[in-house]
């Protein structure tokens, strides 16, 4: 929970992303809920490749009979509380560009690129790994997709290092970027996570952390080739199917990095000059 001042950092921070995207890219700013289908999750490959990390949303039944037996449990603890449950048919957000891609389905772009950002929240169930403080069940994100030909993201995957670059720059951070790899559940794992180690698909912005005495990944940046263009049908404006391309900011690991050192860094100062213009 965000309150007072802290709040405050935690807005201008995001804003911050969500204004530069928007100028530099022309940014479509799109607002999304906390769940998705899981029929969309399904066609995106995220079960294969991210099951690991999915909450599935089970409503109680609306059956009064069930309904009345639920109301009579005293120790939620001591019964099966499947059977209370109806099927589930969405998940919680594992991550906020998938929402961007159904947008698109069946569609061929009118234009050589198309960039979409949104911010929201997003649910990873990392069972012992979590610490409430970089690892969270639920934590917030400003992502940006990119659909466009190969390489024009080939030329804004490097203009997105060099923002990376810059924001670590300006804001004093002792950090590094890393080419880093997921973990992969299906018969291609060996395959995908060989790829990801010899390219430069998915890079990290890694900020070092003194109280905890790590580096913790705080962005990345992800390279989806056509992927999920031809899951969900994308042509690009050359006909052939769309790449794609994403860069998410993780704002609470954001915030953690520099809240650590704010005496220290220009974001103190940034911070009060926002704040005196009633930003």
């Amino acid at each position: 929970v965000y309150t007072g001042r802290t709040a405050a950092i935690f807005d201008i921070l995001d804003g911050l992303f969500r204004e530069f995207f928007l100028i530099k890219y022309k940014a479509r700013d799109i607002k999304t809920p906390s769940i998705i289908s899981s029929n969309v999750i399904k066609k995106a490959g995220y079960f294969e490749t991210g099951c690991q990390h999915i909450s599935f949303v089970a409503p109680i039944s609306n059956d009064p009979y069930i309904l009345e037996e639920f109301s009579k449990i005293s120790d939620y603890s001591s019964v099966n509380l499947f059977k209370y449950l109806k099927t589930p048919k969405d998940v919680l957000n594992p991550a906020m560009c998938l929402h961007c891609y159904p947008l698109f389905e069946n569609h061929t772009l009118d234009e050589p690129i198309k960039v979409m950002t949104l911010m929201g929240s997003c649910f990873r169930d990392e069972s012992g790994n979590l610490n409430n403080s970089e690892r969270l069940n639920e934590f917030k994100m400003r992502e940006v997709v990119y659909f466009g030909e190969e390489q024009l993201l080939k030329i804004i995957h490097n203009e997105l290092i060099d923002f990376l670059i810059n924001f670590g720059k300006f804001f004093e951070l002792n950090f590094k970027l890393e080419v880093s790899n997921d973990i992969f559940f299906n018969d291609n794992a060996e395959k995908q996570l060989f790829s990801q180690l010899i390219t430069n698909n998915k890079i990290e912005f890694q900020v070092y952390i003194k109280d905890l005495n790590k580096y913790i990944a705080c962005a990345s940046i992800n390279k989806h080739g056509s992927h999920f263009s031809e899951a969900f049908n994308i042509k690009g404006s050359t006909g052939d199917f769309a790449s794609t391309m994403c860069i998410g900011f993780g704002l609470d690991r954001l915030y953690l990095a520099l809240g650590t050192g704010l005496e220290k860094n220009q974001l103190k100062y940034l911070t009060e000059k926002l704040l005196r213009n009633g930003v």
